[in-house]
């Protein structure tokens, strides 16, 4: 598919300007962008459901203006953000939809049309489904049942708005892996919107960027979704790294809201790991901290964060417990410090150490504030023991607050 300078408007309003890009047969293809970039209308005008200004589209070496709107659904189909129809059908009268292209002179579906339904229903995994109404499927199996609508349409190329909207994380990766089985088992080329800039960072090789209706990015993932690119087009800053796991890109956005310069200079130590304070340490940094974390092991997802951000660490060796040496490094960089702040951690026997720094650091009159999202009995891994260090240092006098606002509302 080629799309060369297509420029669109509504009322005058310029939505579309001068976009020109290719999408290669078979690839995955993610558009991010802030809202009101012009995504969803870039889409309907892909599909035909809107018609540009200017510019043309070409598909299979036709320009669209010169193919037949049955023929065009034959080779394309497009999965909505609101596509389940408000009445009551059954799954199996929904995925027959697909199959409107395909009837001629009847509104009546054939015996393949059938059979093609029923085999789309079976490619996505939801049979058991078929012969119930769309009133009784949660979120997820209704964005199922409009894929194998769209599947049924028996697509080249399948176009999806926004695919995981509103559904829960477990749903959001049923519908990627999903998406990805068809394009690698079918070659189908897939072109969908994200409002989830981490989850087109998993799934898409190559991500375009929409800003105010213009191109502001464009190629192989890794090279557009930069800190400049992010922060140009959403006008925040933005921390990228790379997952130590998967090793794909993932970002974390920082609030300019944040922002103070009151407490410049002022130094704080953050406990943490496993993830628990790559948003404090970012928010940190902007509010203009001197921060430090540790003891946090290599690899983990606060020491990729602290490294990103250029914090001091103490770090202990991957999936190792604390030793003494790197105890005794992390209290020499609590005494340096002017408070202390424990994120919302999972405590094991391998990082149990880092509560007792904390109970060292109120001994000797440091200033020790506790974030608890979750009780410490929900994170305590050690048969009590943590738990039993966690009360008494809340007993010597630590703060405890219970959200991110909070903490830094206390810290001001």
């Amino acid at each position: 598919m080629i799309l060369k300078n297509i420029d669109f408007s509504y009322d005058g309003l310029s939505v579309i300007q001068d976009v020109s890009f290719t999408v290669r047969p078979g690839e995955i293809l993610g558009i991010i962008g802030p809202n009101g970039s012009g995504k969803t209308t870039l889409l309907n005008i892909i599909c035909g459901l809107l018609k540009p200004n200017s510019g043309d589209i070409f598909i299979q070496d036709k320009n669209i203006k010169e193919i037949p709107r049955k023929e065009l659904y034959q080779i394309l189909a497009i999965v909505p953000q609101d596509s389940i129809t408000s009445f009551n059908y059954t799954v199996l009268d929904i995925v027959l939809m697909g199959r409107t292209p395909y009837l001629k002179g009847s509104f009546w579906e054939r015996e393949i049309d059938y059979e093609i339904a029923i085999n789309s229903i079976k490619d996505i995994g939801i049979y058991n489904l078929k012969d119930k109404y769309v009133s009784q499927l949660s979120g997820g199996e209704r964005q199922k049942v409009t894929i194998a609508q769209a599947l049924s349409q028996q697509p080249k190329i399948l176009l999806l708005d926004e695919p995981t909207t509103h559904l829960d994380i477990n749903s959001k990766l049923e519908i990627m892996n999903l998406i990805t089985r068809l394009n690698k088992e079918q070659k189908i080329t897939v072109i969908t919107i994200f409002h989830d800039i981490n989850l087109a960072a998993s799934f898409c090789p190559r991500i375009l960027i929409l800003s105010k209706g213009r191109i502001f990015a464009k190629g192989n993932t890794e090279d557009v979704l930069t800190s400049q690119n992010l922060e140009g087009a959403y006008n925040i800053p933005v921390v990228v790294k790379k997952n130590p796991i998967t090793n794909r890109i993932y970002t974390t956005p920082i609030n300019r809201g944040f922002l103070k310069t009151k407490l410049a200079k002022r130094r704080l130590h953050l406990i943490c790991g496993g993830g628990s304070g790559s948003l404090i340490m970012s928010s940190l940094k902007v509010y203009g901290f001197l921060v430090s974390c540790g003891v946090l092991n290599v690899m983990d997802t606060d020491y990729e964060t602290a490294k990103a951000l250029e914090i001091p660490i103490v770090s202990e060796a991957p999936f190792s417990q604390i030793s003494n040496d790197t105890y005794k490094e992390n209290i020499e960089m609590i005494k340096s410090s002017e408070i202390l702040v424990l994120a919302n951690v999972e405590f094991g026997y391998g990082n149990l150490s880092n509560l007792k720094a904390i109970e060292q650091a109120l001994d000797i009159g440091k200033k020790v504030m506790i974030l608890q999202e979750t009780s410490i009995t929900e994170r305590d891994y050690t048969e009590g023991k943590a738990t039993e260090i966690y009360k008494r240092i809340i007993e010597k006098g630590a703060i405890l607050v219970h959200n991110v606002e909070e903490l830094f509302r206390f810290l001001y």
